[in-house]
């Protein structure tokens, strides 16, 4: 009885583990995906906003996902090691830069600080993603494993 007893423990904590990694795995994947659809973002706004057309469907369409990344990031943020959670706040302070330069509504020739605070989300972005996918056992890929690995945290600019 004791062993059969032992037995339903043991499977009982197995599927409460599988669960918690299915979901710290779901919750990388959605702030990947939203992580992606910021770069599709900003490639439909910056395009022809350096050519002189600022489009407000795009320049909102980034800040919504802004907002998107956020609370992905909240979600995921849990799984990131504690040696990394300095990258993960550095992200978040690079988002509300890139919010902030948007909100200026600066003409293309006067929104180096725009393109300034994209460039610096998006190097932020590379090795909390990196991080967080490692953690949960999700394929990355050896370059960011690299650039990673060398202990160097994003440089951003003060707010």
């Amino acid at each position: 009885m004791g062993a059969t007893v032992l037995g339903l423990i043991g499977q009982s904590f197995m599927f409460s583990y599988q669960a918690e990694q299915t979901q710290r795995s779901a919750s990388v994947t959605k702030f990947v995906e939203v992580s992606q659809q910021f770069d599709r973002n900003v490639s439909d706004f910056m395009g022809p906003f350096l050519q002189g057309v600022d489009s407000e469907a795009q320049r909102e369409a980034l800040r919504k996902n802004i907002q998107d990344q956020f609370l992905a990031l909240e979600q995921a943020e849990g799984v990131l090691p504690e040696s990394e959670e300095s990258r993960a706040k550095a992200y978040r302070d690079a988002l509300v830069e890139v919010d902030a330069q948007l909100g200026r509504n600066d003409p293309a020739p006067k929104a180096r600080g725009l393109v300034q605070a994209i460039a610096d989300a998006r190097e932020a972005n590379v090795c909390v993603t990196y991080f967080m996918k490692d953690e949960v056992g999700l394929s990355v890929s050896s370059n960011d494993a690299e650039y990673c690995a060398d202990g160097r945290k994003p440089q951003l600019r003060p707010l």
